[in-house]
């Protein structure tokens, strides 16, 4: 019951959302005013600015050769999508979180050391039919307090219809 009302609270404080559809299947909402730039396999979302403030990157994949979240590939293909000047740690477990097509989970990454503070989440999701979407936010810790409704949000509703499942060249099957 916490976790639907935890979910119920996030699409509203997202405000008013819409739908967008990827090529390869990857169906998921994302808050008006955002634009959203196809990149091939994956989707680079843009924010309006806060204040003048641009130091935030959100983008909606699939994850290469993931089959499902519990597959052992998940933690090491996630840390490719971290930025490589900037050490980072799991900040604790993972959280499950309330999603579209079942269960999915947040990764939280804190910096380690240096003069650059960010704050990196990976949320995760399983597929209709295998395979695992991401959404993956980095932004500075004043912008991410802001946003964090609405990444929970779009997170919240990524799926992909089942007879889309064999579609992205992404979920190939490792050799």
């Amino acid at each position: 019951m916490c976790t639907m009302l935890t979910l119920a609270m996030a699409f509203l404080a997202a405000g008013s959302l819409h739908a967008e559809k990827l090529p390869n299947g990857l169906e998921f909402q994302t808050p008006e005013a955002w634009s959203v730039k196809d990149i091939g396999e994956a989707a680079l979302l843009e924010p309006v600015p806060l204040d003048g403030d641009a130091a935030e990157l959100y983008l909606v994949t699939v994850l290469p050769r993931v089959r499902d979240l519990q597959d052992p590939q998940l933690t090491a293909v996630q840390k490719r999508y971290l930025p490589l000047e900037t050490p980072v740690r799991l900040a604790g477990p993972p959280q499950s979180f309330a999603a579209a097509s079942g269960t999915g989970y947040l990764y939280r990454y804190e910096p380690v050391g240096g003069n650059v503070a960010l704050s990196m989440r990976i949320y995760v999701v399983g597929l209709p039919g295998g395979g695992v979407a991401a959404v993956i936010a980095i932004a500075r810790p004043s912008l991410w307090t802001q946003r964090e409704a609405a990444i929970t949000a779009l997170a919240s509703s990524v799926t992909r219809l089942e007879s889309q499942a064999g579609r992205s060249t992404l979920f190939a099957q490792s050799e």
